[in-house]
C-alpha cells in the first residue's frame, strides 16, 4: 500500500490468486466446442471452488503448499474414489501449471507427484457378470428377430462382394 502511495499503482507486482490463475486457464484453453466448453467450465469452477475450501481464501499461488494440495486430496477422498480424486486434482494441476509457465512465476507445483491410495478392487472386478439365464434369453430371443436376421445377412454379403472374409 505504502509502495502505492508513493510511486503509483502501476509499479506494484500483484500476484497472482488462484481465482485469476483459473480464470487465466480458462482463457487459454477454452474448448472451441460449445457443449465440451460448458463442461469445462464446470470441471474447473468445480476445482476451484474445492480448493478455495481448504484454502479458506484466494490467497497468492505461491502461498498454496504442499499441505493444502493433500488437504484438497483427503477431503474429496470422503466425497470420492481415488480415480476420481486423481482426475480431479489433474485439473488443479494444470491450473497450476499453466500459470507458473506463462507468469514465469518462482515457484513449484504443489500438486506435482501427488500420491494417492490404490483402490481396494480394480473397477472391472467390480462389475457384476450378466446372470447366464439373462444371455440365454436374449439369444432366444434375437434368433426369432427377423429386422437383426435381415441386416446380418445384408452385412454377409456386402463382406463377400468387397472379399473380405468373415
Amino acid at each position: 500500500m505504502i509502495t502505492a502511495l508513493l510511486h503509483g499503482v502501476q509499479n506494484i507486482d500483484a500476484e497472482l490468486t488462484i481465482k485469476q490463475a483459473f480464470a487465466f486457464y480458462l482463457d487459454e484453453r477454452q474448448e472451441p466446442d460449445a457443449f465440451k466448453r460448458k463442461k469445462q467450465v464446470q470441471r474447473i469452477a468445480r476445482a476451484e471452488r474445492n480448493l478455495l475450501n481448504v484454502t479458506k481464501q484466494d490467497i497468492a499461488l505461491k502461498h498454496v503448499t504442499r499441505a493444502h494440495a493433500r488437504a484438497l486430496r483427503d477431503n474429496l477422498l470422503k466425497k470420492m474414489s481415488p480415480a476420481s480424486v486423481k482426475r480431479n486434482i489433474n485439473d488443479v494441476k494444470a491450473v497450476f501449471s499453466l500459470a507458473i509457465e506463462e507468469h514465469d512465476l518462482n515457484t513449484n507445483n504443489p500438486f506435482n507427484k501427488l500420491k494417492y491410495p490404490k483402490p481396494d478392487d480394480a473397477s472391472v472386478d467390480l462389475r457384476h457378470p450378466l446372470p447366464a439365464i439373462v444371455i440365454q434369453d436374449m439369444y432366444r430371443e434375437l434368433e426369432n428377430n427377423r429386422t437383426l436376421q435381415d441386416t446380418l445377412s445384408f452385412q454377409h454379403q456386402l463382406t463377400l462382394k468387397l472379399g473380405y472374409r468373415t
